[in-house]
């Protein structure tokens, strides 16, 4: 069967074709080609290229805004070197600045850095910062160990203001004084309601800051003996001669 082709057939009375000029219609013809480029959807641009352009963006923005501020020169090795933006570059990294760690790189490529310089003295200031870092920690650390002796020395001279009141002084109920103000004041009395509240043995034995063993019977010690610990010296002796009975007996 012989093929038809499209501009063999007469068009149709109805058609468009035979509503408009001859000239007009062949290039609306045209443009219904497939080969056609005037209705051609343009490529779609890749995720890498959308977020390169942003960060150029922010980049600009950055580099202008520090222009008004009088910034500039890092084009000039005689105002900025490359070992000195190589350290720029890794301190605005520690500090989270993406923007300002792009910008040096795009300054470290223009000024055709050497990869080594640039690796080894970014990599300098990266351990410096970190020494700066463990000094900061260990001062806090200092300042903290001496805020914490003063607390102990502190402590350690009203207990002994205490017992020299007691001894030498005007007795036992103004030697307590010493004692009462010196918990009252950051609140620390103890509340009779809380456990042991009334009992001083057991309450230092609770809640001193490395307790003992429990005792067995769920009390707190304060009686060591082979990794356990006895609240009274019944409990002691009594466990004592458990674990004699024990090893005398036959196997």
């Amino acid at each position: 069967m012989a093929k038809h082709r499209r501009t063999n057939r007469a068009p149709s009375i109805n058609s468009i074709g035979a509503r408009i000029p001859e000239e007009q219609g062949l290039r609306l013809a045209a443009t219904s080609r497939d080969d056609a480029k005037t209705f051609r959807k343009s490529p779609r641009t890749h995720v890498d290229d959308i977020a390169v352009d942003q960060l150029a963006s922010a980049m600009k923005a950055k580099l202008a805004e520090k222009r008004k501020e009088g910034a500039g020169g890092w084009d000039n090795p005689l105002e900025c070197s490359i070992e000195r933006l190589a350290q720029l570059m890794a301190e605005a990294l520690c500090k989270g600045k993406l923007v300002n760690v792009a910008n040096y790189a795009a300054m470290l490529r223009a000024r055709g850095a050497s990869e080594q310089v640039v690796a080894e003295h970014a990599m300098r200031a990266f351990l410096q910062g970190s020494r700066e870092t463990m000094a900061a920690k260990a001062e806090q650390l200092e300042r903290l160990t001496a805020s914490l002796s003063n607390i102990v020395h502190d402590q350690v001279v009203v207990m002994q203001a205490a017992w020299i009141e007691w001894e030498h002084g005007r007795g036992a109920d103004d030697a307590m004084g010493w004692i009462h103000n010196t918990l009252c004041g950051p609140g620390h009395i103890p509340d009779e309601d809380a456990p042991y509240g009334m009992e001083a043995q057991a309450w230092f034995d609770a809640n001193q800051s490395n307790p003992m063993p429990q005792c067995f019977c769920g009390r707190p010690s304060h009686i060591g003996w082979m990794k356990q610990g006895f609240c009274s010296e019944a409990h002691y002796a009594e466990a004592k001669v458990r674990a004699t009975t024990n090893s005398e007996a036959p196997a």
